[in-house]
């Protein structure tokens, strides 16, 4: 798991800034506040994910599914 540290809303997609690097191992999804979310493929962009979604992410912890 992984605390989202900032958030920043690109057109039908947030950005969220993790507290360290995405794991390594195999997910398909992200679980934010119990919600699943698919991936979205976030490049050159160390310590980030997306979301398709809007909300407020800033200080929930992010599982990988």
């Amino acid at each position: 798991m992984r605390k989202i540290v900032s958030a920043i809303r690109v057109g039908k997609y947030t950005l969220l800034l993790l507290d360290g690097p995405v794991p390594t191992e195999e997910h398909s999804k992200y679980c934010i506040d119990g919600i699943e979310y698919d991936i979205v493929p976030v490049y050159d962009l160390p310590n980030n994910i997306a979301v398709a979604a809007e909300g407020l992410f800033v200080g929930k912890t992010v599982q990988f599914v």
